[in-house]
């Protein structure tokens, strides 16, 4: 069968081919459709991370999904881990590009995760964020609406890093309420 993306064709080699070139020329078409699907996918935008831990795990996935995945050399890595950090992080990514493209790019991840990616880092920076919130009065759906959307994701955050207990505290649950 010919499989069609964006103008690019691809067929599917025979069935009938003999063993270990079959299988070879089965992984090469596999690997040509996973190609196609990459080029002809529409950009991804990548948020920049200035630092905030409320956003650190979203920046890193984004990066692993549309970087890492895709560029396999650690100098470009690096050079768009620089590009896409800002403020604080990106004063620390700055320092690690003058290093070795290798240890500068693992340098740099370590310190990200380190500053700003450590469980306890993000679960304070979550409670603070529902708790500290001012009193919202009942007839205001937006602001209900919003405490109730940064509930939800600062409970998932929260249960993915292991640190629901951080919430699940009285004290917490009485500043939210």
């Amino acid at each position: 069968p010919c499989v069609s993306v964006s103008g690019i064709h691809a067929t599917r080699p025979p069935s009938h081919a003999s063993g270990a070139s079959s299988s070879s020329m089965g992984e090469l078409f596999d690997q040509q459709q996973k190609l196609i699907s990459i080029l002809s996918a529409p950009p991804v935008e990548i948020p920049s991370f200035d630092g905030n831990p409320l956003q650190y795990y979203p920046f890193i996935r984004a990066f692993e999904e549309n970087v890492v995945k895709v560029v396999a050399d650690e100098g470009s890595r690096l050079a768009r881990l620089a590009k896409y950090c800002t403020g604080k992080a990106g004063a620390l990514v700055q320092g690690c590009l003058i290093m070795d493209s290798r240890e500068g790019y693992s340098r740099a991840m370590e310190l990200l995760r380190e500053r700003f990616g450590n469980p306890f880092t993000i679960s304070h920076a979550w409670v603070d964020k529902v708790t500290s919130s001012s009193i919202i009065k009942f007839n205001d759906g937006l602001a209900i609406r919003q405490l109730a959307d940064d509930l939800r994701v600062c409970h998932i955050t929260l249960a993915a890093i292991g640190a629901l207990g951080e919430i699940n505290s009285l004290t917490s649950l009485q500043r939210i309420i």
